[in-house]
């Protein structure tokens, strides 16, 4: 039978063991529960800020959509009639650079400009067209070169006859897609097949060369996509991972401190007691039980040691301090089992010696 000494130290070499990784999965599953949930933070805050610039520009296309209407009674009047009606309407959609009348394909009336005579195309390539479109495009007139984003919308079935309508979408991205954080590092308002970025102007495509798009959303009133870019939810929950260390630690330190209280209570030797029963190498001891005011036996106490190999026995004298001292005890007497025939003298007389069972499990003491 393995000695005490090695039990112990292979119980403290478990425990150990259980409570490292009682330690190992709190440090992981905190620091994992804190990385899901600050990546889904830092996803639902890009989404909520894509949402916000959506509902931005359809509140800002809106009012062009309402005023249409209007505009297109102009079509077709004499341009000093309607110039200073159409430069006061101009004027009230702040975001609105120019707005021009067009006839049988030539822009004949401007609010900036008055009476003017141009072929659209020559200006535009993509106008006039039959259906109403959101496109972008350079200023060719006022202040060339800058971009802009025309709305157009036809009169005619054939398109040759309509209004347009040149925003000022550089004030729309200091306004709207200027909102950069650590999560966005990149705003384009995508209309067709090209993207305006605040402080780049417009390029093709649908981000700059080399960033990612983390995540895009579509109006469903206007057709135009804001597009986010940047480092994403996942990378920059990674970053912050860090930072929940001490989180991590204090509850990992509580969950070992629990698991190390728990196995305490643990320490069995039921496998090393049925091999020492087994193989034959406990003793049993009787000590009889004595009413302290009637002198008389009134029960015996069984108690098994374990006998060393140097043909010493051993008995637990822990239990006796307190009879020792009262007087009440009688010195231990060893017994065996029924095939070693015990001696009875140890008990009192008319009392039956209770054998030793080998197949139950003694008590310890």
């Amino acid at each position: 039978m393995q000695t005490a000494h090695k039990v112990i130290t292979t119980y403290r070499r478990k425990r150990m063991v259980v409570c490292l990784i009682v330690a190992l999965l709190t440090l992981t599953t905190t620091l994992v529960i804190r990385f899901i949930s600050q990546r889904s933070l830092n996803q639902q805050r890009i989404q909520t800020v894509t949402g916000q610039m959506v509902l931005a520009m359809n509140k800002i296309l809106l009012p062009l959509e309402n005023q249409h209407t209007s505009l297109l009674n102009f079509v077709g009047q004499p341009c000093r009639d309607i110039h200073l009606p159409l430069r006061k309407l101009a004027a009230t959609l702040q975001t609105v650079r120019t707005i021009a009348l067009v006839k049988s394909s030539i822009l004949y009336c401007s609010s900036i400009y008055g009476e003017r005579n141009v072929n659209v195309h020559q200006r535009q390539p993509m106008l006039p067209s039959n259906h109403p479109i959101l496109v972008f495009s350079t200023d060719g007139s006022l202040l060339v070169g800058s971009p802009v984003l025309i709305q157009w919308y036809p009169v005619s079935p054939s398109g040759a006859d309509g209004v347009m309508l040149m925003i000022n979408i550089e004030l729309l991205g200091e306004l709207i897609l200027n909102a950069k954080s650590p999560l966005i590092t990149g705003i384009g308002l995508q209309v067709g097949g090209k993207s305006f970025i605040n402080g780049l102007g417009l390029v093709d495509g649908d981000a700059i060369p080399g960033e990612r798009i983390i995540y895009h959303q579509s109006s469903s009133q206007f057709p135009f996509t804001i597009n986010v870019s940047g480092p994403g939810a996942s990378a920059i929950a990674l970053n912050d991972l860090p930072a929940e260390l001490p989180l991590a630690l204090i509850l990992t330190l509580l969950m070992t401190g629990i698991a190390w209280l728990i196995t305490a209570g643990r320490l069995s030797f039921s496998r090393e007691i049925s091999l020492g029963i087994a193989s034959r190498e406990f003793a049993l001891w009787c000590q009889p039980l004595e009413d302290a005011r009637s002198q008389r036996c009134c029960g015996v106490e069984i108690l098994p040691a374990l006998e060393q190999s140097a043909s010493r026995e051993y008995f637990p004298r822990r239990l006796y301090s307190h009879c020792r001292g009262l007087q009440s005890y009688r010195s231990p007497h060893p017994l065996r089992d029924r095939r070693n025939r015990a001696p009875a003298e140890a008990l009192p007389p008319g009392q039956r010696f209770p054998y030793f069972n080998q197949r139950r499990r003694p008590p310890l003491c």
